[in-house]
């Protein structure tokens, strides 16, 4: 049977009553009611006897039941750890991460960290041809990167080029800045 929603069942409500709770108010009361039961019914009759036994159980819900529950579910926690993984692992590992998971008392949070990579580009450049081709040495970069364009060297069969590269927006593409150094003729891979 289904209830539409918003409808009152006094099932729902008994379980959110008992579980905001606490549970020394839950036993003042036993221990109330289970007074006033032996107050007022004497010793040997049932009700006496269900006086009792709410002291009893008030006693055992106060003292006992909160160090149960903390000593059942530390325990339930270190057992359980072992099957977090969902593997086997070595000795080793498992006795690392329990002391890693149970003794960590401080941890860092909010880390932020921030590296600046200095990109370092390198090619082959073929010329397939039977002639020597001017190559216009240029590089492009998103303008968004910032990019430093600090030197650009060229290692040829001839000669070693080194240039003091300028950096200029690209005309068609403005959001693209151009490093430019000198053109460079290529000579045929044939001629090595």
């Amino acid at each position: 049977m289904s209830q539409t929603p918003g409808a009152f069942s006094l099932e729902a409500w008994w379980e959110k009553l008992i579980e905001r709770t606490p549970v020394k108010y839950i036993s003042l009361v036993y221990v109330a009611f289970g007074e006033w039961l032996v107050w007022e019914s004497p010793p040997g009759y049932f009700r006496y006897s269900i006086g009792e036994a709410a002291v009893i159980s008030a006693l055992l819900m106060f003292l006992v039941d909160p160090f149960l529950k903390a000593r059942l579910l530390k325990e339930a926690a270190r057992d359980i750890f072992e099957y977090l993984l969902g593997f086997d692992q070595q000795p080793q590992l498992k006795e690392r991460l329990k002391r890693l998971v149970f003794d960590t008392k401080l941890f860092r949070g909010n880390f932020n960290a921030r590296y600046k990579l200095l990109p370092q580009v390198d090619f082959e450049l073929v010329n397939s041809t039977k002639e020597a081709i001017e190559f216009p040495y240029k590089m492009d970069f998103e303008q968004a990167e910032n990019p430093r364009l600090d030197s650009v060297t060229l290692v040829s069969s001839e000669k070693n080029y080194a240039w003091r590269s300028t950096r200029q927006s690209k005309e068609d593409e403005p959001w693209v800045l151009q490093g430019l150094a000198d053109p460079v003729e290529i000579q045929p891979a044939s001629k090595g």
